[in-house]
């Protein structure tokens, strides 16, 4: 596998992402990041190294995002959501340059390999 997200980085490269807004899912409070063709790029690409199946909310559509609470007890999830709602999160832009290989080991995420990723390079002919 990591052979093969080593082959995957080379079709990629640094990615500007942005923030977009809180988000929920159940249990799960989370800030979206925009949705840009060369990020769906990336994550498709990404989906095909194997390893373990996907879940069905891991499907095509889905995105990453930045994870800000997880495992929110049923009875907290509606304050949580409005405490959010009430909470400013600043338009945040940056550029990624890394991309991480990790394995999930008992709900600990463990990093197996890295590579760095190239700024696109415009050739003007």
């Amino acid at each position: 596998m990591k052979e093969k997200f080593h082959d995957l980085s080379r079709n990629l490269s640094t990615l500007n992402l942005s923030s977009c807004g809180w988000k929920r899912f159940p249990n799960v409070l989370y800030v979206s990041l925009e949705s840009t063709p060369s990020f769906r790029e990336a994550h498709q690409l990404c989906r095909t190294l194997g390893g373990e199946p996907f879940k069905p909310v891991d499907g095509a559509d889905y995105l990453p995002h930045i994870t800000v609470g997880l495992g929110i007890v049923p009875w907290e999830e509606e304050a949580v959501w409005q405490l959010a709602q009430q909470t400013y999160i600043p338009h945040l832009s940056w550029t990624c340059s890394e991309l991480i290989l990790t394995k999930d080991v008992c709900g600990e995420f463990t990093i197996v390999d890295s590579v760095s990723l190239q700024p696109k390079v415009l050739v003007d002919h």
